[in-house]
């Protein structure tokens, strides 16, 4: 995170600088500028945007949990039958989605043995998935859905499928007939 805001010593470059400037101007809050001192005015401004940094995280978590419940309630009543009624061997079973830490925002899809179970990853479980491949050509859409194996069983790209279903579209509810993470799910199975 720090690496993303921070560029070396300097906390932006010129050109974000002038932008963050702008912006200030842009929005009213120009007037920070002129407070002395200014030390209060920069720690004013800082809890300002902490406040708002920590409302976003809170807000990002609800909408987490909003995802996992709409996506396990779709796997549950929509996506099994759709696997099943395609495959013969191995079909899905249960559909769990017990986990916590970075691991919370996945489900489980579990087939008999010796079959590999399948995984609905989204966010920060996606993330965190993806950290383990060292693939620099697959370009990641956080914002999407991904099926995947046990996060130790993916060694490569083709083990981690981006799908076209994006977290908001769950969270509004996918059709009964909506076939893309089938189809995401038939993808794997087939690699």
């Amino acid at each position: 995170m720090v690496h993303h805001f921070v560029e070396g010593p300097a906390a932006v470059n010129l050109e974000d600088q002038i932008a963050f400037i702008k912006g200030m101007c842009d929005t009213g809050e120009s007037v920070r500028f002129g407070y002395r001192p200014q030390e209060g005015a920069a720690q004013e401004f800082a809890d300002l945007v902490a406040g708002h940094a920590r409302r976003q995280f809170e807000d990002g978590r609800r909408t987490l949990a909003e995802a996992k419940a709409s996506l396990r309630g779709f796997a549950r009543r929509t996506l099994v039958e759709q696997v099943n009624e395609v495959i013969d061997e191995g079909q899905l079973e249960i559909v769990e989605s017990r986990f916590s830490g970075i691991w919370e925002w996945c489900i489980r899809l579990d087939r008999p043995e010796p079959h590999r179970k399948l995984f609905l990853v989204f966010g920060p479980t996606a993330a965190q998935v993806m950290s383990q491949v060292s693939a620099t050509d697959f370009v990641h859409d956080y914002s999407r859905i991904f099926v995947t194996y046990e996060a130790a069983e993916v060694l490569h790209t083709g083990h981690f499928v981006q799908t076209a279903v994006g977290i908001d579209e769950v969270i509004n509810g996918l059709p009964h007939d909506d076939l893309r993470l089938r189809d995401a799910v038939l993808r794997l199975l087939c690699e």
